[in-house]
């Protein structure tokens, strides 16, 4: 994957390469993430079973229980993170969104050129 340096000023001033161990450390630093994350919730359920608990009597679903809700409205907000770090990326790669689909997705992007890189 490449990505491009910029200086203190904000000028771009050349391309980079992950290395093989830059990219070992992002796939080590993603399963750190997901372990404590799921020792988070197994401590969680350990010492607070009821948050894992339907309490209604007209369903018996993970999505009404406290923590299913939570998840529901973390999930959206990973979304939107998504969505900024997919911009991020693609200013990385020199290029920005020009045209969207229905669903706010970018369907067409526009390169940067020479003038908006280097200013």
């Amino acid at each position: 994957m490449a990505f491009f340096d910029w200086n203190k000023d904000g000028k771009a001033i050349k391309w980079s390469k992950m290395s093989d161990s830059d990219i070992l450390s992002a796939g080590n630093t993603v399963k750190t993430v997901v372990v404590t994350f799921a020792k988070a919730l197994i401590d969680l359920y350990n010492e607070k079973p009821e948050m894992f608990q339907d309490k209604s009597i007209f369903s018996n679903s993970a999505s009404n229980t406290p923590l299913g809700m939570v998840i529901a409205v973390t999930s959206k907000l990973g979304k939107v993170i998504s969505s900024i770090a997919d911009g991020v990326k693609e200013y990385g790669n020199l290029r920005y969104a020009i045209e969207w689909n229905k669903d706010g997705k970018p369907v067409k992007f526009q390169k940067m050129t020479d003038k908006e890189i280097i200013k």
